[in-house]
């Protein structure tokens, strides 16, 4: 979301006890840019999800004054993570005396929209293909750099 720079948050509000269950809005800490984010995360013993959206600061604004919502564009991306369903269970056959039993693991789903083209009729470039790639991969690093995980 934030491309590796810092982001500030300017609200937070909380939905329920758990501090992870929240919307806030957050702006980039070193750009001069026009667009906040609007984040909803929700986490419970059964899933996390974050799902964000850049939006306009004027619109946004004016929405938080009050004004007709109806008018302004979202885009929202993010992610869920779900337990796979499968449970701890030793493994029948092994090759090492050490792996007596595996974990249980996660499911990731992630979903982005992105304006690539103003015109229906536009096609893809081979850049705008290498860009989304580069995103989903990014994102995906980010998510399990945070979540401490290994690849094995």
């Amino acid at each position: 979301m934030s491309n590796g720079g810092s982001v500030q948050s300017i609200a937070n509000l909380a939905k329920g006890q758990d501090r992870g269950n929240a919307v806030t809005i957050q702006t980039m800490k070193s750009k001069e840019d026009s667009k906040w984010v609007l984040q909803d995360s929700c986490t419970n013993a059964y899933e996390s999800t974050v799902v964000y959206a850049p939006v306009d600061i004027t619109g946004m604004q004016s929405v938080i004054t009050g004004c007709d919502s109806s008018n302004m564009a979202i885009l929202p991306s993010g992610f869920s993570i779900l337990p796979d369903g499968l449970e701890s269970r030793p493994l029948v056959i092994t090759s090492r005396q050490e792996e007596k039993g595996t974990e249980g693991g996660s499911l990731l789903t992630i979903a982005f929209q992105i304006l690539t083209n103003t015109s229906p009729a536009a096609k893809l470039t081979v850049e705008s293909v290498d860009s989304v790639n580069t995103l989903i991969s990014c994102t995906l690093q980010n998510i399990k750099t945070s979540l401490q995980c290994e690849d094995s």
